[in-house]
C-alpha cells in the first residue's frame, strides 16, 4: 500500500504560495511521509519538465499531473505515469486558453520554474479561466495520451462535477472521483446510487503545511491496472 497526496499546487498556480516549489513540495512530501505524489496546475503542464529533472535524495514517486477546468467550469484531474504523455497535453492547453492576462497583484504570481528550483519566469496568461473545451473532449484528451481522469474536488465545492451540474453524466468516460472526507462518499451515493469507482482523498493543498499527511493510502495495483487501460 501507498500513502499518497495526488493533488498539489506549485507555484505555478495563482492561487499558491510563492514557496510552493518543486523541492519544497517533495522535501515536505518526504517530511510527512508521502510515498507517491502528483503536481497538478491549474491548466498547464509547464512546471513538470523540471519536477521530472528532479535529484531527490530519498524515495519519492513522481506522478505528472494536470488541473483542467472545462466550458461548464468543471476541475478534472489528468494523471500520467510517463512526462512525455503528460507533455504532449501542452498544445491542446496553450490554443484552447482564453487570451487574457494575469494581473499578479490581483490573482497571484504564476511562477515557472528552473532546474535548480529558482524562479524563472511568469507564465502570462491567466490560468484560472476555463479553457474552450467540454469536459467530455478534455477527459477524451487525457486518455487518448495514456493519462487518468479523475473529477477533482467533486461534491461540496466550487467546481466540482456535482457543485456545477448536479450529477455525471451517463455517457462520461471517468476513472476515479476525489473527496476530501469518506463521508463525501455517502453523499454521492445517494445522489447516484449506480456509481461504481475508486475514490482518492487529496490534500488540493496551495500551501507547504497543507500538503497530505501519512494518512491515505491506495493498492498500487488498483492504480496500475486504471493505466494499463489506456496504454
Amino acid at each position: 500500500m501507498i500513502a499518497y497526496d495526488f493533488h498539489i499546487h506549485s507555484c505555478l498556480s495563482p492561487c499558491s504560495d510563492d514557496d510552493m516549489t518543486i523541492y519544497n513540495i517533495c522535501n515536505m512530501a518526504h517530511i510527512k511521509g508521502l510515498d507517491w505524489i502528483a503536481i497538478c496546475d491549474h491548466n498547464s503542464v509547464d512546471q513538470l519538465p523540471n519536477l521530472h529533472k528532479a535529484k531527490l535524495s530519498y524515495p519519492l514517486h513522481l506522478i505528472y499531473g494536470v488541473e483542467i477546468q472545462s466550458i461548464e467550469d468543471v476541475h478534472v484531474l489528468g494523471l500520467f505515469q510517463d512526462i512525455n504523455h503528460a507533455m504532449n497535453l501542452q498544445h491542446f492547453l496553450h490554443t484552447n486558453r482564453l487570451n487574457i492576462s494575469n494581473i499578479p497583484s490581483l490573482y497571484g504570481n504564476q511562477w515557472i520554474l528552473d532546474e535548480n528550483d529558482q524562479y524563472f519566469k511568469q507564465e502570462q496568461n491567466l490560468l484560472l479561466l476555463p479553457i474552450q473545451k467540454t469536459l467530455k473532449e478534455i477527459c477524451e484528451q487525457i486518455h487518448q495520451n495514456h493519462g487518468i481522469v479523475i473529477l477533482a474536488h467533486a461534491i461540496n465545492r466550487k467546481f466540482g462535477i456535482f457543485t456545477q451540474l448536479g450529477l455525471i453524466p451517463d455517457n462520461l468516460i471517468y476513472d476515479g472521483i476525489e473527496i476530501s472526507c469518506p463521508q463525501e462518499i455517502d453523499q454521492i451515493k445517494k445522489i447516484q446510487p449506480n456509481i461504481n469507482t475508486i475514490y482518492l482523498t487529496n490534500s488540493d493543498a496551495h500551501h507547504l503545511q497543507d500538503i497530505q499527511e501519512r494518512e491515505q493510502f491506495l493498492d498500487e495495483e488498483v492504480l496500475n491496472t486504471l493505466w494499463r487501460k489506456y496504454i
